[in-house]
């Protein structure tokens, strides 16, 4: 059997699932077990590699009667510890890849793994998220100690949902993508109903359409810093502050009159239960400017510009605070010839706690990650001798102890 029609096969297995469950709901007493064919397909999809295989097969652990139909969340574990899940429904988008059956269309709504995401600021319990035609479907694995997920829109009104096998699902209609009417906040509540975890929503990305972004130089906004490049004066600029989830704030570059926004935010967004960064981090970051660098860095109080001849200068290290969020960046000239910029190092209490090298600087508007990074970090690649090259001449000629 050809690999298109075996696919072919196990698609309709799945079919065929979804047709005999639509009549009743799931269980909340115990997990149901996935037909085999969604075993199968669901191992296909993800590629299952030696050592990677499902511990915990298929199972459906909960489910939803919806508008448009009945929508399946179903779940497994494989050996390496992540865990796959996914929702299945006999409708969806236009654009989505569909199986018809019996007069049934079935559609391809994806699979997502990956390891356990820790209660927090950025999760409060709904990690993962699916558009299904007019209605948006949202859920997530959560710990015992979750007794509800309630959601809190625009407009004042909640709505709760109740984890099953530890596993929450909730689908928001075509009237919650309206302006005065989205989801805001999203909370995790205990068994007294008080938040373990609060999360606040963009409104922004369930529908409206987003204001401009406000104008760096124009009225109300504050000059941080100038740099001289090869092209001019560049100006790290501040613009006038934010309105709730109306207006962002932005801070970055302007050169030649050109504005060049980095990183903006909505003062609604700010959680003031978000503890100050505990790791150490220094990346660049945003759009590419000719002639200057952009760096942003946490746990650092003194940046070195490192050239290609070896020098070494101190950098401006700038601290700000955008849309009540404190942040330090670092702003360089990336220089020609012999003097031209090669890495930034930083540092804290005279001890090297970061290093990133111009090497690895990507000209599109994605982050470029360190090359070293000093304990406590979220997580860093082993130094490269270059890495190591540029900290050494760091040390040599800015006084700072060597990791």
């Amino acid at each position: 059997m050809s690999p298109r029609a075996r696919f072919s096969l196990l698609a309709a297995a799945v079919a065929a699932v979804l047709v005999a469950s639509s009549a009743t709901a799931i269980s909340r007493t115990s997990a149901t077990s996935a037909d085999p064919g969604l075993s199968e397909y669901v191992g296909q999809v993800v590629r299952v590699r030696p050592g990677a295989a499902f511990v915990t097969p298929p199972r459906y652990v909960s489910g939803l009667r919806t508008a448009g139909g009945l929508v399946l969340l179903w779940a497994a574990r494989r050996e390496d510890g992540t865990q796959c899940s996914g929702i299945e429904a006999a409708f969806g988008d236009a654009d989505i890849i569909r199986t018809k059956l019996a007069g049934r269309t079935i559609a391809d709504n994806g699979i997502a793994c990956g390891g356990a995401i820790p209660l927090g600021a950025g999760n409060a319990g709904l990690t993962q998220g699916q558009g299904l035609g007019s209605l948006r479907v949202e859920y997530g694995e959560v710990p015992s100690r979750v007794h509800a997920v309630r959601v809190t829109f625009e407009d004042g009104r909640v709505q709760r949902a109740t984890p099953g096998h530890g596993w929450v699902i909730v689908a928001f209609g075509r009237g919650t993508r309206r302006p005065g009417h989205r989801p805001i906040l999203e909370q995790a509540l205990d068994v007294h109903g008080r938040p373990i975890a609060t999360k606040r929503i963009n409104p922004w990305e369930y529908g409206g359409t987003e204001p401009p972004l406000p104008v760096l130089d124009g009225p109300g906004s504050l000059l941080l810093a100038t740099v001289r490049t090869a092209s001019g004066t560049a100006q790290l600029r501040l613009s006038a502050p934010g309105r709730g989830w109306q207006r962002q704030q932005c801070w970055g570059v302007v050169v030649n009159r050109r504005s060049t926004p980095i990183l903006c935010s909505y003062p609604a967004s700010f959680d003031p239960g978000m503890p100050p960064p505990s790791t150490n981090n220094v990346f660049l970051y945003g759009a590419d400017v000719p002639g200057i660098v952009v760096a942003i860095a946490t746990r650092a109080d003194q940046a070195w510009l490192v050239g290609a001849d070896d020098t070494v200068a101190p950098g401006l290290l700038v601290r700000l605070t955008l849309a009540h969020a404190r942040q330090t960046v670092i702003v360089a000239a990336t220089r020609r010839g012999r003097s031209a910029l090669s890495g930034i190092v930083t540092s804290r209490g005279g001890r090297i706690v970061g290093a990133l090298l111009m090497a690895s600087h990507q000209t599109t508007s994605t982050t470029t990650a360190p090359c070293f990074l000093a304990a406590p970090s979220a997580g860093a690649p082993a130094a490269t001798s270059a890495c190591r090259a540029l900290m050494a001449a760091a040390a040599r000629r800015a006084d700072v102890a060597r990791p």
